[in-house]
C-alpha cells in the first residue's frame, strides 16, 4: 500500500487535513489484512516542506486561547507520532524530494 502526500501545491506541507488524512490511511493499512507493508512518498518534487504555517494564521489573541490552540496542536501531534511507532506492519519512506520539519521527523520513526 502507498500512502502519497497530496499538497503539490504546497510542496505537501501538513496542515490540519492532511494529519487526519495520514491518521486514517495508516489506521486503514494497519487494519488491513492484505497490506503487508506500507510505503509513504510525496507527490511532487518535495516529500514534505513540513508544517502549513498558515494553518497557525488563526492563533487565538487571548491568552487562554493560545493555551487551547497549543494543547490541541501538541495532542494531535503526539497521536500522529504515536501511530508511527505502533504502526503494525513495516512502513517504508520513499523520499522523492526534500524532507522538512515534521517531514523529516516522521522518516525517523519509519522502518
Amino acid at each position: 500500500r502507498v500512502i502519497t502526500l497530496q499538497r503539490p501545491e504546497k510542496f505537501n506541507a501538513f496542515n490540519n487535513e492532511m494529519y487526519n488524512e495520514v491518521l486514517e490511511d495508516l489506521h486503514a493499512a494497519a487494519e488491513d489484512d492484505h497490506t503487508v507493508v506500507t510505503a509513504i512518498t510525496g507527490a511532487g518534487k518535495y516529500f514534505s516542506s513540513g508544517n502549513d504555517l498558515t494553518s497557525f494564521a488563526a492563533t487565538p489573541q487571548d491568552l487562554e486561547g493560545r493555551r487551547q490552540f497549543s494543547k490541541t496542536k501538541g495532542q494531535r501531534l503526539i497521536k500522529f507520532v504515536d501511530a508511527f511507532i505502533e504502526f503494525p506492519k513495516p512502513l517504508v519512506g520513499v523520499v522523492n524530494g526534500p524532507a522538512i520539519g515534521i517531514g523529516c521527523t516522521i522518516l525517523g520513526l519509519m522502518d
